[in-house]
């Protein structure tokens, strides 16, 4: 056997080892997906159940506060539910986290099936993990109050009430997501966007669309500035008739979507203004029409600057 017959019989018997392997995962995915639909058929969760969930949350995070800092464990918590939700990546390490926590380590999974329960109130969307961050971390600092749901829910609904299938809704300052939610609640087929320049909230946010099994992408930016630092896209794949929630981290700006769109609509609105200069500038160069002086004896004339428009300026 020649070399080149061995290293062809190595790379088809790699092949068919790596399709073995996601046969075995494909099916294995299979069973756990029939064993959470018989768990929703048998245990559907109520409002109360969802709100005693918060409850828990909450009792479970303090066990933490008394060695570790409120903001670091929130934020841990928050990575350690998003790498959880990565079941495409069969090495996810867990080992930071079991190191720095120890014995507290199982709390970690313990709040984030808590927190899957408190999100299904009424039905989905429900952004616990805003309600738990305003509770237990931020009490308002920085601003960080996010808008009820209520007012969410009615301003997306009196905006993008009939939003269709792929279709876009962005939030340049989406905070948890809570209005890209409330698109959700109207058509979750649509692409949701939202930016942020606090990593903590834009992590609230991917991890609400994970749970929700939304599409779209959340970017860590700040959307004034036009400065961007990375992003995550989040999507879902249909495995034995469900839709699991995948996602894929982006770290340089030219691959992201979101990214692109901020440029298209920046660029657009400098070829807008540059055009209106021009017109501005064609009409200063008009000669001036002197007025006659009954022209200016208008009794009703009113005195004081002219009233201009919000969108003249």
């Amino acid at each position: 056997m020649t070399n080149a017959d061995h290293s062809h019989t190595i790379e088809k018997v790699w092949d068919e080892v790596m399709m073995f392997k996601v046969l075995l995962t494909q099916s294995y995915l299979e069973r756990k997906v029939q064993e959470i639909k018989e768990k929703v058929k048998t245990k559907p969760i109520t409002a109360a159940v969802a709100k005693q969930s918060e409850k828990d949350f909450a009792k479970a995070f303090e066990c933490f506060v008394y060695r570790y800092n409120y903001a670091e464990t929130f934020n841990d918590f928050l990575d350690y539910s998003i790498s959880w939700m990565n079941w495409r990546n069969p090495v996810r390490d867990f080992s930071y986290f079991e190191k720095k926590y120890e014995n507290l380590y199982p709390k970690l999974h313990e709040m984030f099936d808590l927190l899957t329960k408190a999100a299904t109130i009424h039905g989905g969307f429900h952004d616990a993990l805003g309600d738990l961050f305003m509770e237990l971390i931020s009490h308002g600092r920085n601003g960080q109050f996010f808008t009820p749901e209520s007012l969410t829910d009615m301003i997306t609904q009196k905006i993008c009430g009939n939003l269709k299938d792929d279709e876009t809704l962005l939030d340049p300052a989406c905070g948890s997501g809570r209005f890209l939610l409330s698109g959700a609640k109207i058509n979750r087929k649509a692409w949701f966007f939202g930016c942020d320049n606090d990593i903590t909230c834009c992590k609230m946010a991917v991890l609400n669309m994970l749970m929700n099994t939304m599409q779209g992408e959340i970017a860590l930016m700040d959307s004034l500035r036009m400065e961007y630092y990375r992003s995550w896209r989040v999507g879902w794949q249909n495995i034995g008739g469900m839709n699991l929630p995948i996602f894929k981290e982006i770290t340089h700006k030219d691959d992201s979507l979101l990214w692109q769109m901020h440029i298209n609509t920046f660029q657009s609105n400098i070829e807008a203004r540059e055009k209106k200069n021009q017109v501005s500038k064609a009409e200063e160069q008009k000669p001036l029409i002197v007025a006659k002086k009954k022209d200016l004896s208008n009794k009703n004339k009113k005195s004081g600057p002219e009233q201009l428009s919000i969108f003249d300026w």
